[in-house]
């Protein structure tokens, strides 16, 4: 729980930040920009990529302030979620940024092909949803990454991935 000053003094930025007053949001820059960095690379895991994405949320931050509620959440807990969201959302989209290949086979059918990842090098486009499972799993248990890294590369939202670890872990367990 914040302190009356503290929370007057919170009150009083997120004012000025709803003005458009730029010293405001170099305040909230200054004070809050290490923290969200910190979460920001906990979960890409990558400095360069990290100070982007640090960039793209205050710049999100600075366009949504409008539409912070002081009686629904805290304003750091506001921050902090649109930092997970941008980074999030980052580790989501396809690291990869190749055109599928698509090509005729020797035979005459068509055969399309995803680019090769760097955690699987024969990724086909048409997974069923155990191998892409299986592919999870393996990145994470086996390959060294994370569960945001592994979603990505398979193509699995990162929320389902994570339910999916944790049910996999559960069955181990047993």
């Amino acid at each position: 729980m914040l302190s009356p000053v503290l929370r007057s003094k919170e009150f009083a930025l997120v004012s000025e930040l709803k003005t458009g007053k730029t010293e405001a949001f170099t305040r909230l820059y200054d004070q809050y920009a290490p923290v969200l960095l910190g979460v920001i690379n906990q979960i890409v895991c990558d400095d360069q990529k990290a100070a982007g994405l640090l960039i793209e949320t205050f710049t999100d931050i600075r366009s949504a302030i409008e539409t912070y509620r002081p009686e629904k959440q805290p304003f750091f807990v506001w921050l902090l979620t649109r930092a997970r969201q941008t980074a999030n959302n980052a580790v989501a989209a396809p690291k990869n940024t190749s055109q599928a290949t698509i090509r005729l086979s020797a035979s005459g059918s068509v055969v399309v092909t995803q680019p090769a990842h760097s955690f699987d090098k024969s990724v086909a486009v048409a997974q069923s949803p155990e191998e892409k499972q299986k592919q999870f799993l393996n990145s994470v248990l086996f390959g060294n990454c994370t569960p945001e890294e592994a979603a990505g590369s398979v193509g699995l939202p990162v929320a389902s991935a994570r339910q999916q670890l944790r049910e996999a872990l559960l069955k181990l367990r047993q």
